[in-house]
């Protein structure tokens, strides 16, 4: 197996334990710990993706669009759930589990903040690179 095809299946894994995790109640004061931590270690496999495909623009521009895909959804899907206050219960729990699905790493830890920065990170972490590849002498 390829270096990189380990890290994608690393990093498949790690979203699917924030998913789990995700599924069930927040714990509340320091048993909060261990899923702030998984939350954020979710993000090592693609910073480290990035490290070993410096010259791959394939990878980087896979890794930039998940980035902004996610941090779309979850902006958009943030903006529903707080317009749901005004509809039925049913709509809410919805559009909270549709959040848990898909942003189940910022849902994890429940610190949006520091999950949308460091997806924030990895996106411009990715423009960087594709700047570097485009235009190497000017770097």
């Amino acid at each position: 197996m390829k270096k990189k095809t380990v890290v994608y299946v690393v990093w498949a894994v790690w979203y699917l334990i924030c998913l789990f995790l995700s599924l069930g109640k927040p714990p509340v004061g320091w048993a909060k710990a261990p899923f702030v931590l998984v939350g954020l270690l979710f993000f090592v496999p693609p910073f480290y993706l990035l490290y070993i495909s410096k010259k791959d623009a394939k990878t980087i521009k896979l890794v930039r669009t998940i980035s902004i895909v996610s941090i779309a959804t979850f902006v958009v899907l943030y903006a529903l759930n707080l317009m749901s206050v005004n509809w039925s219960v049913t709509a809410g729990r919805v559009l909270y589990y549709l959040m848990v699905v898909f942003c189940a790493p910022i849902m994890c830890g429940q610190f949006f903040a520091v999950s949308l920065y460091l997806w924030g990170c990895l996106l411009w972490a990715c423009v960087l690179m594709l700047r570097k590849l485009n235009r190497p002498d000017q770097m």
